[in-house]
């Protein structure tokens, strides 16, 4: 037989049918003839552009912004579409191929160039907890109220805004405020969706997490149904909900900094992220910067990885970072803990309101996660600031760390932060002291951002000092993409370099059937190998649950899959490629039906998984059929080292998916 190498270069084709054929390899047999094709592309409301991913682009001045819409204008092939854009802070973002990515680069117009990373929620829901019909019963008062002393705290005078950045808000939930309801004649409720609408409208919530997360800050309280909340009497605050998550749960950073301006531009006071994920942005580091200059408190999820690392937006030194404790007030497996862990609060287990059936009925539940913790210090800045608006929000901010109940470690330390954010001491804590108790205020050349260093660094005695910016990657990304089987508890990875030194590993317990995505930097001139491990030792599929894994380098996929035994390694680093191996316990798993024709990260408009981006910069080149080493298993064993091309001469017919 003749084979023909070929690729599809595929446009105006439906979005779901090649959603399901992304990364697959597909053969096409004639008669005398078999051919191998690879579908690959990134989806847009337009079509697939080949070889495409999401940037975010600074640009200088107006000429800059011209060029870029003159580029999208002028394409024919659609190699550049500009998907939304902040117009304030020189932002947007474009779908463009690596060929315009180069020109970007280049133009002494545009500042800089950076991937659009993928976010989402920050919590779960806890099994066997959804309460599916409303009813009446005695309203329950859920356990974080009384922790973070909101029980004895009422609200003051001055009514609050407060903008959750979410998957949407459950408008007409009996225990949420409406501003259709006669009974809260003083509440207001506004929200934003994306301009292309792709997550959908910001009233429903298809998911049910956003409305969980604004239910602990305000569900409706002395009502003789389901749950009370931080600030129980709509009257005294007032919601505006930022669409910058889907109805699955994800989004771009694009699209959640979309959101947050949003917040902004409509009177947000205090703005909630239970959501996160991707590494450092220079836009967004720019962009909260600057709200916080414009007096405006942003409240964050520590993030759920249960490990020391980096979880932005929480990481920005503009955000209070919340980690989570459960009901005896013990720091919560899974709360992440770094330099800018700032204040603890209720995660574990929370009560509030839910959606469900896409958004149309509603209920409650029980959920865990930082995202849980986040409303908790959102709603006792609202509570606390209402009796003091006079103060600046980097007085509030230090004031609830300042009152913080201390637990851990004496003083601050990076688990529980400050402590667990406590309303009434906060407020007794200013109305003794004033809003000097939060330090001096910003006044002059010094800039609120000049007092904001976050985590334990976050102190009222500072008198202003520029915020450094956090130091980048020098060496390259790992990404790796974990979807749990039916025993996600079974299931941990490490990284080891080639002395077997431990240098990275899962430090927390995984849900069962949860996605998990990460991104960590490593040195580019040396060697580690990966290894993922199945207590049970059957793998993460089939068996129990569809699980699977994707392993990249610098936005080179290497190995994805999920049937294997008890465990399975891959090499990755620069270095490898330069080093003799002889078998070890390295070797990769041979049992694999999947793992040799890789599936492309991509990015889509209408996003329904976690995923990650290419992470080595915006130069990187994403190769969708990695070359073999000799020593690497080949699922091809006809090919040898002095081969050059990535296909056997002969094929197998006994492969599974071949």
């Amino acid at each position: 037989s003749t084979i023909l190498f070929t690729q599809i270069y595929c446009r105006y084709i439906d979005k779901e049918i090649h959603q399901m054929y992304i990364g697959k390899t597909i053969i096409l047999a004639f008669p005398g003839l078999f051919t191998l094709l690879t579908v690959k592309g990134a989806t847009t409301e337009y079509g697939i552009i080949y070889d495409s991913l999401k940037y975010i682009v600074k640009y200088k001045n107006g000429i800059g912004r011209e060029s870029i819409n003159k580029l999208s204008a002028k394409s024919s092939s659609h190699s550049v579409l500009v998907t939304g854009e902040i117009p304030s802070k020189n932002l947007m973002t474009v779908t463009i191929t690596k060929d315009v990515l180069k020109k970007f680069e280049s133009n002494p117009n545009i500042e800089y160039v950076e991937p659009d990373y993928v976010q989402s929620v920050n919590g779960w829901l806890d099994r066997g907890s959804m309460n599916d019909n409303v009813r009446k019963l005695s309203e329950q008062t859920p356990y974080g109220v009384d922790m973070v002393q909101a029980t004895i705290l009422d609200n003051g005078d001055t009514q609050m805004k407060i903008c959750v950045v979410d998957t949407g808000y459950g408008k007409g939930h009996p225990d949420l405020p409406d501003n259709d309801d006669s009974n809260n004649p003083n509440f207001n409720l506004d929200g934003w969706n994306s301009p292309s609408n792709n997550n959908g409208l910001w009233n429903v919530d298809g998911h049910g997490h956003g409305s969980h997360c604004a239910g602990t800050i305000g569900a409706i309280g002395d009502n003789e149904l389901g749950v009370t909340s931080v600030n129980p009497k709509p009257d005294n605050i007032e919601f505006f909900i930022g669409k910058g998550l889907s109805d699955q749960g994800t989004g771009t950073s694009s699209n959640v900094l979309n959101a947050v301006q949003s917040c902004v531009d409509n009177g947000a006071k205090i703005i909630s992220l239970s959501l996160g994920g991707g590494n450092f942005q220079q836009s967004a580091f720019d962009l909260f910067k600057d709200i916080y200059d414009e007096d405006i408190l942003i409240i964050a999820a520590a993030g759920n990885d249960g490990n020391s690392g980096d979880h932005y937006p929480a990481s920005y030194p503009f955000l209070m970072s919340v980690g989570a404790v459960d009901s005896n007030e013990n720091l919560a497996g899974f709360s992440v803990y770094n330099s800018q862990t700032e204040i603890s609060a209720p995660g574990v287990g929370v009560k509030s309101t839910v959606t469900s059936n896409g958004g149309v009925s509603f209920s409650y539940a029980t959920w865990s996660g930082t995202s849980m913790a986040c409303p908790h210090v959102a709603g006792v800045a609202a509570l606390v600031w209402s009796h003091f608006p006079q103060c600046q929000n980097n007085q509030i901010r230090n004031a609830l760390i300042r009152s913080a109940k201390d637990k851990g470690a004496e003083g601050c330390d990076t688990y529980y932060g400050h402590g667990i954010v406590q309303a009434k001491d906060a407020y007794d804590l200013l109305l003794e002291e004033g809003c000097e108790a939060g330090g001096p205020a910003a006044s002059g050349n010094t800039k609120r951002s000049d007092l904001s260093m976050g985590g334990c660094l976050q102190d009222p005695s500072i008198t202003g000092s520029p915020t450094p910016v956090p130091t980048p990657c020098t060496g390259k990304f790992m990404g790796l993409d974990i979807t749990t089987d039916n025993f996600g508890s079974e299931t941990t990875w490490e990284v080891r370099d080639m002395n077997e030194n431990l240098k990275k590993s899962s430090s927390r317990t995984f849900q069962d059937n949860t996605n998990h995505v990460e991104t960590e930097c490593f040195a580019s001139n040396e060697c580690f190998v990966f290894t993922i491990k199945d207590e049970w030792g059957d793998g993460i599929c089939c068996d129990y649950g569809e699980g699977s894994y994707t392993l990249a380098w610098d936005g080179n996929i290497l190995r994805n899959g999920g049937v294997f035994e008890a465990q399975e390694s891959t090499r990755f680093g620069d270095a490898c490629d330069q080093m003799s191996f002889s078998p070890s316990s390295y070797a990769p798993s041979t049992n694999q039906p999947n793992s040799y024709y890789p599936t492309p990260i991509t990015e889509t408009d209408y996003p329904t998984e976690s995923t990650f981006l290419p992470t080595g910069g915006p130069s990187t080149e994403v190769t969708h059929i990695p070359s073999v080493t000799p020593t690497e298993v080949n699922r091809f064993p006809t090919v040898t080292p002095t081969e050059a091309t990535h296909f056997p001469t002969a094929i197998s017919t006994n492969q599974p998916n071949s």
